[in-house]
């Protein structure tokens, strides 16, 4: 068989021509027409098809196997996030729990009034047990505004001294500046903050890069120190740890303002036992129903008699001055029956057998009304404190004489009784002469020595319902009252101006000569009341200097 490539291609087979061949040999009896030509001839067509149907098959498989693949990736990672959700929340209720615990500890050794030292140490601790990466100080202010170490166990000591005492002050690292502003602090890097550049070496040394204060404030707002979390690397605090800031800072202020309350309620206790001691403060009470007394220690050693088992009504009248005793029945009276206000004060003789001044209040019980209850106490120094001021608001403070204001109220009162009885009144206005020269000569003090000789001098020339008052300087007043006539003035005037006339031994040896000019005004003839009779008076005394003084002069 001739190969021709030019008209044939090489490789070629006639499919038709072997379909005929194949026919043939079936009609020739030889062979049998089972289709074993099918296919025997290569169709890139049909493998085409059975290859794109492979595809389809294939691709419909991967798809599913794809999507199974995603459903069991999204189921995985769907238990993995509920597994670490589980975690998380395990780990969170583990943290509250052990939070809620911490805080229900120290709640309870607050309680049990631990001293306020132990009981922020046990914080610090407590804190750093659950938290070991955070370094805990607590910080007390004072009342000079310094911050006081309260707490730091895990911090060198080193570093706890020289915090200790610290002034606040905007720009006083973590800790001063919280306490200052009275805002939460938060200092992520001590090393490049501003804050810090003081204690930047400090806090190298002792091994600390971060520092978040929050100040402890009482219901007030009112700063009572801070609490400060350290860390060893610079580090910025989540909102979780900021709530727990807080929540330690709350801790630290309940135990402080406790510490602060009990301390106070002591001092409290103590001063009222001082004032009691001190002060004479005595509780009584008297069952109105049984006529029965109850008094304290105080109120026994008070009155003046050992504590008694049964006092009675009796015993506690007994030791009232006797003047004073109807006006504490009444005052009783008077409350037990109307409910008038009980506040009575009398005087008792103690066990010196000395007067003193006591006070007694009290009321009958409310909801027990037989039941009257009060206290007493010692009030003598009160009263001589009075006496003090009346002293100073009434006389003269270097003559004891009484001055202007008391002297113008009993020259008013002379006026009155003068007026219903019709009887006269002398005033007598007195300046000393030559008083100007001792002061000069000898000094001040040697000017207060002779007034107070001269009021002396004066005193004794007059009687006891006679007046003499210091109006200043060297000017005296006398008052007179229910005179008979002119000559009896006259009569002390002549011995007020000889007595003073006689020298005057001061100190130091020193010889003090001076006189003095008298003038004098009448009641009713010269005025009635007494600022126009002190006037005229004064009017006179110029007279009397005029008419060569060491006289007197009536206007």
């Amino acid at each position: 068989m001739a190969i021709l490539p030019d008209l044939v291609e090489i490789g070629h087979i006639n499919p038709w021509r072997l379909q005929h061949i194949a026919d043939t040999f079936v009609q020739a009896g030889m062979a049998t027409d089972n289709g074993q030509l099918d296919n025997f001839i290569y169709n890139p067509d049909v493998v085409k098809e059975h290859t794109k149907r492979t595809l389809k098959i294939l691709a419909v498989l991967a798809f599913f196997s794809s999507l199974m693949a995603l459903v069991l990736y999204v189921a995985y990672q769907s238990m993995k996030r509920d597994n670490n959700q589980r975690k998380q929340l395990a780990k969170e209720l583990h943290q509250r729990t052990d939070e809620l615990a911490l805080r229900n500890h120290i709640l309870q050794i607050i309680n049990q009034g631990i001293a306020l030292p132990e009981l922020l140490d046990e914080l610090a601790r407590q804190v750093e047990s659950l938290h070991p990466e955070m370094l805990c100080s607590i910080l007390i202010l004072d009342d000079n505004n310094c911050l006081r170490h309260g707490a730091a166990h895990s911090l060198p000591e080193f570093y706890n001294l020289a915090v200790d005492g610290l002034a606040i002050g905007d720009g006083v690292g973590s800790c001063g500046t919280a306490a200052y502003r009275g805002e939460r602090v938060i200092v992520e890097n001590i090393q490049q903050h501003p804050f810090w550049t003081p204690y930047r070496e400090l806090a190298q040394q002792a091994g600390v890069q971060s520092c978040w204060s929050q100040p402890i404030k009482n219901n007030h707002g009112k700063v009572l120190g801070t609490f400060a979390i350290y860390h060893a690397q610079p580090s910025i605090p989540s909102i979780i740890e900021i709530e727990l800031i807080e929540s330690y800072a709350n801790l630290a202020q309940l135990g402080i303002e406790r510490t602060l309350t009990d301390t106070a309620l002591l001092a409290s206790e103590q001063r009222m036992a001082l004032c009691q001691q001190y002060g004479g403060i005595g509780t009584w009470e008297t069952d109105l129903i049984h006529n029965k007394q109850i008094w304290s220690s105080t109120t026994c050693e008070l009155l003046g008699f050992p504590a008694l088992a049964t006092p009675t009504w009796e015993d506690f009248l007994a030791v009232i001055y006797p003047e004073d005793r109807q006006a504490v029945i009444d005052a009783t009276d008077a409350h037990i029956a109307g409910g008038a206000l009980y506040d009575v004060e009398y005087r008792i003789i103690d066990a010196n057998q000395q007067l003193r001044w006591m006070r007694s209040v009290g009321r009958v019980d409310a909801v027990n009304t037989s039941y009257f209850r009060g206290i007493v106490h010692d009030i003598t120094d009160r009263k001589a404190a009075e006496e003090e001021i009346k002293q100073l608001a009434f006389y003269d403070y270097l003559t004891q004489l009484p001055n202007r204001r008391l002297l113008n109220e009993r020259l008013q009162y002379g006026i009155n009784l003068a007026q219903r009885e019709g009887k006269q009144l002398a005033v007598l206005m007195l300046d000393l002469d030559r008083f100007k020269v001792v002061n000069d000569s000898f000094g001040h003090k040697a000017g207060d020595e002779l007034l107070q000789k001269v009021a002396l001098r004066i005193k004794e020339q007059l009687r006891k319902i006679d007046t003499v008052a210091r109006l200043g300087g060297d000017e005296f007043v006398v008052l007179l009252p229910e005179i008979a006539s002119y000559v009896d003035v006259e009569r002390v005037a002549l011995a007020v101006i000889n007595v003073l006339s006689q020298p005057f031994q001061l100190l130091e040896n020193n010889i003090a000569n001076i006189g003095t000019s008298i003038g004098i005004s009448f009641y009713p003839e010269h005025g009635d009341n007494p600022d126009i009779l002190l006037e005229r008076a004064d009017s006179a005394m110029y007279q009397a200097k005029d008419q060569g003084r060491g006289c007197f002069y009536i206007v």
